[in-house]
């Protein structure tokens, strides 16, 4: 008798495991499909206050990945443009430096004028980014933002913008990456970013 109620816990310890991995496996799928069927909807952007560059990692020491250099190309197509006067740098110390400050670097080098970047050097990660520049950017006045990062990963930074109370509009570089050209790095940054996306829906409020 014992045997057989042993045996009912396995089996239905098993159904309620099996149950929970279709649930996370369909959670992944739906994220993923977030991610990837609103890449291309976000809107042109309109004049701002102000480009917020989301930061990523360096490749070597005093060397920008192709990351940076993308997102600030962007960002600098922009202010030339028109779009804005200000860009906000965010990033703060990885494996391998400050990330805002190789951003900042080929900024300069670009042409912006120093006293139109700002600097946001404490961050961590894309909630801390996003979190660290609002302060800074009650701090200048400025309140409207152009959002300027890879379409795969701007779905759940312009959600996370949007629990902040902040007003953007994303906007995305060219991809002329290896990482995006590479249908395997590709998928995997596409994984990373689903996985993100549902490590931020779960915990919610308790990372701001």
């Amino acid at each position: 008798m014992k045997f057989l109620r042993g045996r009912k816990r396995v089996i239905w310890f098993g159904r309620g495991l099996l149950l929970l991995l279709i649930l996370l496996g369909s959670w992944f799928d739906y994220s993923l499909w977030l991610i990837i069927a609103n890449a291309p909807t976000y809107k042109l952007p309109t004049q701002a206050d102000a480009i917020i560059v989301l930061g990523c990692p360096a490749k070597d020491w005093d060397k920008p990945s192709a990351c940076q250099i993308e997102r600030t190309e962007a960002a600098v197509e922009l202010w030339q443009a028109g779009y804005s006067k200000h860009i906000l740098l965010t990033g703060g110390y990885g494996n391998l430096g400050v990330e805002s400050y190789y951003m900042a670097e080929l900024l300069i080098q670009a042409g912006i004028p120093t006293i139109e970047i700002a600097i946001e050097e404490h961050s961590k990660n894309t909630v801390e980014n996003l979190r660290n520049s609002k302060e800074l950017l009650a701090k200048h006045g400025w309140k409207s933002v152009i959002l300027v990062s890879e379409p795969y990963h701007l779905y759940r930074a312009r959600q996370q913008a949007s629990d902040l109370n902040l007003e953007v509009v994303g906007w995305w570089p060219a991809i002329k990456s290896s990482t995006w050209k590479n249908t395997g790095r590709r998928n995997t940054a596409l994984i990373r970013e689903a996985l993100a996306l549902i490590y931020y829906q779960s915990l919610g409020q308790l990372l701001y």
